[in-house]
């Protein structure tokens, strides 16, 4: 054999066990991230339960998050996010849509993963935004205003106090509340929940616990139908 030819087979020898490797890797991650999203199992009851919401591990579901769509549900999107992240802004609408498309099948619900400087002060907005039932208005302006004040290049967040009144909130209120040891206990536990996941990027999805662990559009659509077909039928 020519040694091109040896080259060339070598190469995809090498090619074809790279993807394996990979394949193997995001396998066994997989596994290993449901094995800490899933709630822990108990005794089965004496007749089959009644189809319902999955119980899910409070690293992806605790009593504080913020969620939207039917209590009953029995798909549960989870996304941790960050305010100052671009990607979020635009998967933002996705997930709306989402949500239209499967309006008694699917809920959400938020995590905060505060990556970007000053986003844990935006988490902390949002929560004190929340005492005053405006969380997904003042949301929707961070998401609005985002170029204007987490410029990567340089970042102002302190820019968001002038912007907030579009919200209908009490900006004043917000600035005393944003130092509540209960609002700040909400954000250092999402972040400790998202460490402990290994969530290193937003946006991170899981759906009813398993995580989307190819990222895209695409692949995040297909995660929810799937799951919804496995829970509906269809």
């Amino acid at each position: 054999m020519k040694k091109s030819h040896l080259v060339v087979l070598a190469a995809g020898v090498l090619s074809l066990a790279f993807a394996v490797g990979v394949n193997l890797y995001k396998s066994r991650q997989q596994a290993q991230v449901l094995a800490l999203t899933q709630a822990p199992s108990h005794a089965k009851p004496a007749a089959p339960a009644k189809p319902g919401p999955p119980r899910l591990s409070p690293l992806l579901v605790r009593d504080h998050s913020m969620s939207t769509g039917p209590a009953d549900a029995r798909v549960i999107l989870v996304e941790y996010f960050d305010p100052g992240c671009e990607t979020c802004r635009v998967f933002a609408g996705y997930v709306k849509a989402l949500l239209a498309n499967h309006p008694t099948q699917v809920r959400l619900v938020l995590r905060y993963a505060p990556f970007h400087q000053g986003s844990d002060m935006m988490a902390a907005i949002l929560e004190a935004a929340r005492r005053q039932n405006r969380y997904w208005e003042t949301l929707q302006v961070m998401y609005d205003t985002q170029p204007q004040w987490a410029s990567h290049h340089h970042p102002q967040p302190e820019r968001i106090w002038a912007l907030l009144p579009s919200a209908g909130v009490d900006v004043e209120r917000i600035r005393q509340d944003i130092q509540r040891p209960e609002i700040l206990q909400v954000v250092r536990q999402d972040i400790e929940d998202a460490q402990t996941l290994g969530v290193r990027r937003t946006p991170a999805f899981f759906v009813n616990g398993k995580p989307l662990t190819d990222f895209g559009l695409s692949q995040l659509r297909g995660l929810v139908q799937a799951e919804v077909a496995a829970q509906y039928g269809g």
